[in-house]
C-alpha cells in the first residue's frame, strides 16, 4: 500500500495528526483512527479504502434489539455516501444504522462542523416467503434490503429489530446480518436466506471494503486562508471545499502531492 502524505508512519512529523498508519507484525497497515486495515490511498479524489471491522450478526431475535458493533471513523474521516451502501440480509428484520453526523455551525463568519448526537440515520426491511427458492438477486426486500447512508457520517453501529417472529422454520435462518461496504462488494444470492449458507461464504472471508472520504481540516478554504492554516503546501495546489471541510488538490496540468512543498509537478 503506498502511504503518501499527510499519511505516514513512524515519528511525530511524517503524517499529519489523525493521519497515522502503523504496521502488525505480520506486515499489514493500519489506520490507526479507524483500527482497520488500510486498503489503498487516493490523494486526488480525497479517499481511503479500508477494512469495514466486521459484518454485525443477530440470532433468534423476539421482541428486543440488538446493536452491531461501533465503528469509530476518526476526525477527519467521514463514509462515503457515494461509495457505500448499508445492506441487510435475513428474515422478519428491521436493520438500521445509528450514526454520528458532522454538522455546518456558523462562529465569527468562519464555518466549522460539529458532531449530532446519535440517531437513526438508514433503515431497511427484509422478509421471506415459502417460494424464497427464487432466483431474484436484487435487494429490494426479499431477504436482502439495501438503503443510502447520509452525508458526513462519522462513526455508526448496525442494530436490529424483530418486526414478525411469525415467519420462520426450518427452511430460512434465523440470523439477521447488516454491514456498510462498498457499493459493488456484495451481490445478493437467494441462498442466503437458507440456515448457515451466509455465514459460510461471507463470515469466513475476507472483511468488507469501506471507502472513507477525508479532509485534512473541518474548516472552509477561506476560513483556513484567514487562520493562515492551510495545508496546501504546494504554490501550485488549490484548496478545495468539500461537504466537511477542504482538501488539496493539484490544478489541471500538474500532478502529484499538493500537501508538499514542490509536490504538484507540471
Amino acid at each position: 500500500v503506498r502511504i503518501p502524505y499527510p499519511f505516514g508512519m513512524g515519528k511525530a512529523g511524517c503524517f499529519l495528526e489523525g493521519f497515522e498508519v502503523s504496521c502488525t507484525s505480520d506486515n499489514v497497515p493500519v489506520l490507526n483512527s479507524t483500527g482497520t486495515r488500510l486498503l489503498e490511498i487516493n490523494l486526488t479524489s480525497g479517499e481511503a479504502r479500508v477494512e469495514n471491522k466486521k459484518i454485525s450478526v443477530a440470532c433468534n431475535l423476539s421482541q428486543e434489539k440488538h446493536h452491531g458493533e461501533f465503528l469509530l471513523i476518526g476526525r477527519s474521516f467521514m463514509v462515503s455516501r457515494t461509495k457505500n451502501i448499508f445492506t441487510a440480509v435475513g428474515c422478519s428484520t428491521i436493520a438500521l444504522i445509528a450514526g454520528d453526523i458532522l454538522t455546518p455551525i456558523m462562529e465569527d463568519s468562519t464555518e466549522e462542523y460539529t458532531h449530532r448526537r446519535f440517531y437513526r440515520v438508514s433503515a431497511c426491511g427484509v422478509f421471506c416467503f415459502d417460494d424464497s427458492s427464487s432466483s431474484k438477486t436484487d435487494c429490494s426486500g426479499r431477504g436482502c434490503c439495501q438503503s443510502e447512508i447520509p452525508t458526513n457520517l462519522r462513526s455508526f453501529y448496525p442494530w436490529f429489530d424483530n418486526y414478525d417472529n411469525a415467519i420462520g422454520g426450518q427452511n430460512f435462518t434465523n440470523c439477521s446480518y447488516a454491514f456498510v461496504a462498498e457499493s459493488d462488494w456484495f451481490q445478493f444470492d437467494p441462498n442466503y436466506v437458507k440456515p448457515h449458507v451466509f455465514e459460510k461464504e461471507k463470515l469466513s472471508g475476507q472483511r468488507p471494503p469501506l471507502v472513507l472520504d477525508w479532509v485534512v481540516d473541518n474548516t472552509t478554504c477561506d476560513a483556513a486562508t484567514k487562520m493562515r492554516s492551510s495545508l496546501c503546501a504546494d504554490t501550485n495546489s488549490v484548496c478545495v471545499n468539500v461537504t466537511s471541510g477542504h482538501r488539496c488538490i493539484c490544478p489541471t496540468g500538474y500532478e502529484g502531492n499538493p500537501y508538499l512543498i514542490g509536490g504538484c509537478q507540471g
